[in-house]
């Protein structure tokens, strides 16, 4: 379990444990922040990268929890089968009223990806910035109907 740290005079973050990063939000602006952490191997050979975007907003914002209902423990789910999910909210504000838009999303190819762009690009010590792997959208696909 961690706590929020007393964060002393100095930087707004603290190095909480190996692998956590802590933020003061309190002195930042509203927007989207961007975090990015790289684990690197001693022999810095092999590395990998992670980034996260975060929004900072002065507005409460309610708790949202997605529950399988008779989750499989392994995940995986065969297409015979349907899956039920509810969501739980916590910190609602009785005096607004909220829009729940619900998407499905499937982790494939990216369809911007050239193979020989890609090997092109390590050919010449380049990087080449379009992932191989990305989330598409198949909301209207499965006609999820939204408001």
């Amino acid at each position: 379990t961690l706590i929020k740290p007393s964060f002393p005079v100095g930087p707004p973050y603290c190095r909480w444990a190996r692998g956590v990063l802590m933020v003061l939000t309190s002195d930042m602006e509203e927007g989207v922040y961007k975090y990015t952490v790289r684990i690197q191997a001693s022999d810095s050979a092999r590395f990998a990268n992670k980034t996260l975007d975060i929004t900072i907003t002065e507005t409460a914002v309610p708790s949202v929890t997605l529950i399988i209902r008779d989750a499989n423990p392994n995940g995986k789910y065969p297409v015979t089968s349907a899956i039920a999910i509810s969501g739980t909210f916590d910190d609602l504000d009785p005096t607004i009223q909220y829009e729940f838009v619900w998407s499905i999303k499937r982790y494939e190819t990216n369809p911007l990806y050239e193979v020989n762009d890609a090997q092109a690009a390590e050919d010449r010590g380049e990087v080449y910035d379009v992932p191989r792997m990305v989330w598409i959208d198949f909301s209207e696909f499965y006609g999820f109907n939204n408001p």
